[in-house]
């Protein structure tokens, strides 16, 4: 887990530049990408997912078409190929948002618990897998105070 210090997550560099590029404000818009995709979860109890042990290609399509963005490129591509999808699923996973019963992916516990969370903390776990603790709260005190 990311409060303890203990960082295991490997962040692309290609997605910290994409994440650099965008504004202060959009900031938020990586935690709540995080709680769209485990509510959708939620909603259908289970979700199948693919054999590199992502959640299915269909199921991003429609995370994709909820935020007016297209990261498939094509009918070929994988969810394996998004850096974003991939960053999910290490987060879910250090986290254990998720469990699997080798076909499909469930909703745990601390993945409900996680959505039960103010989005301010929401946010600020997840930008933690990103961004060093010190500079995370400079940058939200930075948009918060509208700089």
């Amino acid at each position: 887990m990311c409060n303890t210090g203990a960082y295991h997550v490997n962040v692309p560099a290609g997605l910290l530049q994409w994440l650099n590029q965008q504004a202060r404000e959009e900031e938020a818009w990586l935690g709540r990408f995080f709680v769209s995709v485990l509510y959708k979860i939620s909603r259908h109890d289970t979700i199948r997912h693919d054999g590199d042990g992502l959640l299915h290609r269909r199921f991003w399509v429609g995370i994709e078409a909820a935020f007016g963005v297209k990261m498939l490129p094509n009918q070929r591509a994988k969810p394996s190929d998004v850096q974003l999808y991939e960053f999910f699923h290490q987060v879910a996973a250090e986290e254990g948002w998720l469990q699997s019963d080798g076909k499909y992916y469930q909703l745990t516990e601390k993945g409900r618990g996680f959505l039960l969370q103010p989005e301010s903390s929401q946010i600020a776990l997840v930008l933690e897998y990103v961004w060093p603790p010190a500079q995370l709260e400079y940058s939200l005190y930075e948009t918060s105070a509208g700089i």
